[in-house]
């Protein structure tokens, strides 16, 4: 069974349990684990090649999105604030 989205990097042989038809009654242990651990692969490669695509999307989303939604985003302002040396109080208008 394979984990990691879009490119898979962990790899794990779970063979060793069966198939079980659901529902199903299961027992919890909560002293310690009862069954041997599950072998598993894990590919670096493949987990920095998901890092940098998802930080990518990430960059994407934050420097360009971001801001390009904000510019779309109509200012108002008056004529007299703009003449005032004073401070000028802007409005978001949604």
């Amino acid at each position: 069974m394979q984990f990691g989205f879009p490119i898979p990097w962990i790899t794990q042989d779970q063979s060793q349990f069966l198939y079980a038809d659901f529902p199903q009654i299961v027992e919890m242990w909560l002293s310690r684990v009862k069954t041997a651990q599950v072998p598993t692969d894990y590919s670096w490669l493949g987990f920095l090649g998901n890092a940098f695509m998802w930080g990518a999307v990430a960059w994407v989303v934050g420097f360009v999105g971001v801001p390009w939604i904000f510019s779309c985003i109509p200012l108002k302002v008056t004529k007299s604030e703009l003449q005032s040396s004073q401070r000028v109080s802007i409005r978001f208008t949604l």
